[in-house]
């Protein structure tokens, strides 16, 4: 595992200093390529963590079955009982993976990754700890979110509509 840790520290650190474009589905797909051949139960937290990262759904339009939220699940379907499954799932975010996103959030000079971790932070913290996120964590997600299109590092710009109107929202 620590040679998967290793592998996943080097991808975003290769995001990082990216000076071509990319996007969250880049970094998503990435993830998944290094992690394919393992089960989800045997990834431990520090790497699942930004594994989950990159697997909500922006701007999630489910938003009557969703959670009200900016992100949602990626995929939701209902199993032969009639259950409805998702992931990623709620259920899967610890206050721990929250600890691990800020981390992130300190770390990462890209403003794609910043823009990820800190809103990601921002939106789940109350739902997963109970207590309300540091502002900060708001602020530094508008910045980054402004700074995709003026550093013209997002694969794709379409996307880049609804970022920026999510910072809006976040600024009023």
């Amino acid at each position: 595992m620590e040679n998967l840790k290793y592998q996943i520290d080097e991808l975003l650190k290769t995001c990082m200093d990216k000076k071509d474009k990319f996007s969250e589905f880049t970094v998503s797909d990435s993830l998944r390529l290094i992690t394919k051949d393992i089960q989800v139960d045997d990834i431990p937290t520090i790497i699942f963590s930004d594994i989950l990262a990159f697997e909500f759904c922006e701007n999630y339009q489910g938003k009557s079955d969703g959670w009200g939220l900016y992100y949602g699940p990626k995929l939701t379907f209902k199993t032969e009982t009639g259950e409805t499954k998702e992931f990623p799932s709620l259920n899967q975010i610890t206050p721990d993976i929250i600890e691990l996103w800020k981390t992130r959030s300190n770390e990462s000079l890209h403003p794609i990754l910043l823009a990820r971790y800190n809103s990601l932070v921002w939106e789940f913290t109350k739902i997963i700890t109970g207590e309300n996120p540091d502002y900060i964590f708001a602020l530094n997600a508008i910045d980054n979110i402004i700074l995709i299109p003026k550093k013209d590092c997002n694969l794709h710009s379409i996307t880049m509509f609804k970022k920026l109107e999510y910072a809006l929202n976040l600024a009023l």
